[in-house]
């Protein structure tokens, strides 16, 4: 499995077009403005024995087959055989992990090994945690792309975003604040705004939400933005597209890759 998460640099991006302009139009493309009872399904029916079936909703147009939605814990994919999720929330060596692939059908794998990561403050730390699964998924799973790490977060403020939760359900709220603790640890923080999003998309984080996603929305792909560590409304986490988190995911990857045969 390679150890590139990093998207290319946004090229796509017209010289005087604004960043966070273009991730909306993106949005709005693919969200309805005001969710009608049924847009925050994922599933219309989940099983993690068997099975399952995609909403016929907005949200087919998406590929959310790279999350793991048989536990609370989550886990979401970066290559094809490393996922993420949050560092205090994990699942033990030798777990399974179940991925729905864009079928329907069930891909198991398990928790080989996994290392989360650790920053140069202790008493700061993101809430990373790095999972080798045993093998890799096969390409019917999706893998997310990360923002570039040298694109300026604050460029990114006012993006809407998408929140996913162990109810296999989403919503969405708008990225607000990015906090760097030393150039070390990238936090980034979204929030309820009803003069933009309509509060039908509202939703609050809680206890057992830990670790699932968020995700920018790009052309109709989605970015990994985010996985969720504090309860409340909107999301606070750590920010997958900052360069000190990548740079460590990087190297937490290469540290739980299997020694090179002879």
């Amino acid at each position: 499995a390679t150890t590139t998460i990093q998207m290319p640099l946004l090229d796509f991006i017209e010289p005087g077009t604004s960043v966070v302009d273009v991730f909306n139009a993106s949005m709005d493309a693919v969200a309805p403005s005001q969710p009608l009872a049924g847009d925050h399904s994922i599933f219309e029916f989940y099983s993690s024995d068997g099975d399952s079936v995609w909403a016929e909703n907005w949200t087919k147009t998406l590929d959310f087959s790279g999350v793991a939605w048989d536990h609370d814990t989550g886990g979401t994919l970066i290559t094809d055989q490393y996922m993420v999720y949050a560092r205090h929330f994990a699942r033990p060596v030798g777990w399974p992990v179940k991925f729905t692939d864009r079928h329907g059908t069930i891909v198991t794998r398990t928790v080989e090994a996994q290392e989360f990561i650790w920053f140069d403050n202790v008493e700061v730390r993101s809430d990373i945690m790095v999972v080798r699964l045993n093998a890799p998924v096969p390409d019917t799973v999706a893998v997310y792309r990360l923002v570039p790490g040298d694109l300026d977060p604050e460029l990114l403020l006012g993006a809407k975003v998408l929140n996913t939760y162990r109810q296999r359900v989403v919503y969405q709220s708008e990225t607000s604040r990015f906090q760097l603790f030393d150039h070390d640890s990238e936090v980034v923080t979204t929030r309820r705004n009803a003069d933009v999003i309509h509060p039908g998309w509202d939703h609050q984080v809680s206890n057992g939400d830990s670790g699932h996603p968020s995700f920018l929305v790009l052309n109709g792909e989605l970015l990994l933005f985010s996985t969720h560590t504090f309860t409340g409304w909107g999301s606070k986490g750590p920010y997958l597209g900052g360069s000190g988190n990548q740079d460590k995911i990087i190297r937490a990857m290469l540290n739980l890759a299997p020694p090179a045969a002879d």
